[in-house]
């Protein structure tokens, strides 16, 4: 095993970020200021099975574990019987909506303390379902536990992959003097294709690179990751909670925000058209929509992962596709009645190389028959 712990001892709460580098350019966020959670932006894990770690919670998509409160994300593990499980909580993610290769990821959390709470925001790579965990890679931007090896006041910053994984993880962790649960702190990662910096409310504490890895280990952060943000009950590493734990454990995401490294992507910004259709099959018909990539050069780009969140009279979720040689990627809503509206919204285009920008007047699309 090899493992490479930076320790960076900060006095007192900070809770305001410096100045970021000019170079960097906002793509994605979710300020969490709507009423209620971005669906676009975000789907759920549910259920029990301890997740791979021996966890006790059963994971919902109830208001009651996950909702916006006072402008902020509130996830909040419960002491209740739910299922066969005695504790529920939420975790969230935005695979099959949002991924991104490399960048600056930061979010703005409250986190909750207590013997056996588990709160994390991380990224798994976005092949997990085909090359499973953990050649997929995961990158662990925040953990907090209260065990005999995280003392209080402290949180964690981790990369797993092939042969660094679990336990063996390559990773690194600051501790402040006070005010770490309960006060908003500011966690973000810098992720290039050679390193990935984690930062403590703008302190670069630990840099993880390609010569941290152990005999064997195999680089595996240069493909798109998706985010998760959760709160774990119990489970391997902090062990279960006791009658000194308090419940509801909340954890307050003020925002989440993704930037692009203009200085690695000069010019690469990518582009796309709708064009919508509708396909009758029968008495029922479904929405096509043809998405065209271009760069800024008008140039088509083939090989992007084109992400889409459909809506309609029938609810059908998201969808995504690879565009062809010409740039083209087509997505289909699937089957629903005689009549009404589908609408297409563009959620992620994703290259290695390319940035996305948002644009919301010309990347949603909608027919009506």
């Amino acid at each position: 095993m090899k493992m490479i712990v930076a320790v960076l001892i900060l006095a007192g709460a900070v809770t305001a970020s410096a100045q970021l580098d000019p170079k960097w350019q906002l793509v994605w966020s979710d300020e969490f200021a709507g009423p209620s959670i971005d669906l676009t932006k975000w789907t759920y894990e549910i259920g029990a099975g301890g997740w791979g770690n021996q966890e006790l919670q059963y994971y919902t998509a109830r208001p009651e574990n996950s909702s916006i409160q006072n402008g902020a994300l509130v996830i909040e593990a419960r002491k209740e019987k739910f299922s066969t499980s005695s504790y529920t909580s939420a975790r969230m993610k935005t695979q099959g909506l949002h991924t991104w290769t490399f960048g600056r990821m930061e979010a703005r959390i409250a986190l909750p303390g207590g013997k056996g709470i588990w709160p994390a925001f991380w990224m798994l790579g976005g092949n997990f379902p085909t090359v499973g965990w953990p050649n997929c890679g995961e990158i662990d931007i925040l953990e907090h536990v209260e065990t005999t090896d995280m003392p209080l006041f402290t949180v964690r910053g981790s990369l797993h992959g092939p042969n660094f994984s679990g336990a063996n993880s390559i990773h690194g962790d600051v501790r402040v003097s006070s005010g770490l649960t309960n006060v908003f702190h500011t966690y973000a990662i810098e992720w290039s294709p050679t390193e990935v910096k984690f930062f403590f409310d703008n302190n670069n504490y630990y840099t993880g690179t390609p010569s941290a890895m152990p005999s064997g280990g195999t680089w595996v952060f240069d493909h798109p990751f998706f985010f998760i943000m959760n709160i774990a009950v119990g489970g391997g590493w902090p062990g279960s909670p006791d009658a000194t734990t308090p419940f509801p454990a909340r954890m307050l995401v003020d925002y989440v925000r993704v930037y692009s490294d203009s200085t690695l992507h000069p010019g690469n910004n990518l582009k796309a058209t709708i064009a919508m259709a509708p396909a009758s099959n029968g008495p029922n018909w479904q929405a096509m929509a043809t998405i065209t990539v271009k760069d800024p050069a008008g140039n088509p780009v083939s090989g992007v992962n084109v992400q889409g969140q459909w809506s309609g009279i029938t609810t059908v979720g998201a969808t995504q596709k690879v565009t062809d040689a010409n740039g083209v990627a087509v997505l289909s809503s699937g089957r629903t009645k005689s009549s009404g509206t589908f609408q297409l919204c563009l959620t992620d285009l994703d290259k290695a190389g390319y940035v996305y920008v948002p644009q919301a007047e010309t990347d949603c699309a909608s027919v009506t028959k």
